[in-house]
């Protein structure tokens, strides 16, 4: 039960923190805030569009196979974004990040 519970905290506190660092984000790629947001844009459009089918896929094949599954791509999508040299980069890696979230919520 724990460890559901600091899933669902960790994709959600990632979901809401990344707004804190959006006026960065901005200065380091030299974007626009509006092109900025896209990062935590498609973090909650992936996320909320997916929590429906992955709850279906975890009826399907298993709640804690989709659970690990959904945390392991989280990770990565973490990682990636975190290394990513462009802004397109970090909103690609954020958007498979949000796919993960889904799997954890789900």
């Amino acid at each position: 039960m724990a460890t559901v519970a600091i899933g669902t905290f960790v994709s959600v506190l990632d979901q809401t923190g990344v707004s804190l660092a959006l006026p960065e984000l901005a200065i380091h790629f030299g974007a626009t805030i509006p092109a900025v947001q896209w990062v935590a844009l498609g973090f909650i459009l992936v996320t909320g569009s997916l929590l429906m089918p992955m709850g279906r896929l975890s009826d399907l094949i298993g709640r804690k196979r989709v659970y690990v599954l959904g945390f392991i791509i989280f990770i990565l999508g973490a990682l990636l974004s975190g290394f990513s040299p462009s802004l397109s980069g970090v909103i690609a890696s954020r958007i498979f990040q949000g796919a993960g979230a889904a799997m954890i919520q789900a």
